[in-house]
C-alpha cells in the first residue's frame, strides 16, 4: 500500500510541481525528463580539519525515466526564462551523486553544482 502511495505521490509530483530539463553525459543521449528542484546542504571536513559548508542544487527525477542512473560528471541543462543554466552532476568527498527521494527509491534525488549559464 505505501509504494503504490510513493508512486501516486511521484505522478501527482511530475504532474504539478517539475519541470522539462535534458540530461545528458557518459555516453549517454540526451534525454529530456521532468524534473523537481530542491537543495541540499552538506558539511564535510577537508584533509585539514576544517569544517566546509556545500550546497547542491538537486533535481528530483523519477528513476524509470532514466536510461542508467546518474554519474559524476553528467550534465543537467535547465532553461529559466530564456537563459539556459547547466549543471554538473557532483557532490562532496564521500558524498554519492544520488540517492532515493523516497523510501521505495520510485524518485532519486541528484545533486549538482553550477558550472555556466
Amino acid at each position: 500500500m505505501f509504494e503504490a502511495a510513493a508512486a501516486w505521490f511521484d505522478s501527482q509530483r511530475r504532474l504539478y510541481f517539475s519541470r522539462s530539463v535534458t540530461i545528458s553525459g557518459g555516453g549517454l543521449t540526451a534525454t529530456t525528463v521532468k524534473a523537481s528542484i530542491g537543495s541540499s546542504v552538506f558539511e564535510t571536513t577537508n584533509d585539514y580539519g576544517a569544517i566546509e559548508r556545500w550546497e547542491a542544487r538537486d533535481y528530483i527525477i523519477t528513476r524509470t525515466d532514466l536510461a542508467r542512473l546518474p554519474e559524476p560528471g553528467d550534465i543537467i541543462s535547465e532553461t529559466i526564462g530564456g537563459t539556459t543554466y547547466t549543471y554538473e552532476v557532483v557532490s562532496p568527498r564521500g558524498i554519492p551523486v544520488w540517492e532515493p527521494a523516497d523510501s521505495y527509491n520510485v524518485a532519486i534525488s541528484i545533486h549538482t553544482k553550477l558550472i555556466s549559464r
